[in-house]
């Protein structure tokens, strides 16, 4: 009998950023796609900020902010990522660490 389990991927420490800082920046992103003036093929404005944008604009903007954040903060991201990364360990890689 085959036992199948679902086991997410290993996350990294920008994903831990990301997932912390997401709403600020996508809030931020909308905003400035927004005060954009974008029309659609008949000149008149869109009613809606076009998704790619506003994700394009997004991760630009969190891609930024972590590289701006200073080494302390990225530090606390890394020990997120190391605590993951032991549940792909077995019991003897964790003792010796």
């Amino acid at each position: 009998e085959v036992i199948s389990t679902k086991v997410e991927p290993m996350r990294h420490d920008f994903h831990f950023y990301v997932m912390d800082h997401q709403e600020e920046h996508r809030k931020l992103a909308l905003e400035q796609i927004e005060k954009l003036t974008i029309k659609d093929d008949d000149g008149e404005e869109k009613k809606e900020s076009d998704p790619f944008l506003v994700l394009t604009n997004l991760n630009e903007r969190l891609m930024a902010a972590w590289e701006e954040e200073p080494a302390s903060v990225l530090a606390s991201f890394l020990t997120r990522e190391e605590e993951d990364r032991q549940r792909f360990m077995n019991d003897e890689e964790i003792a010796s660490r």
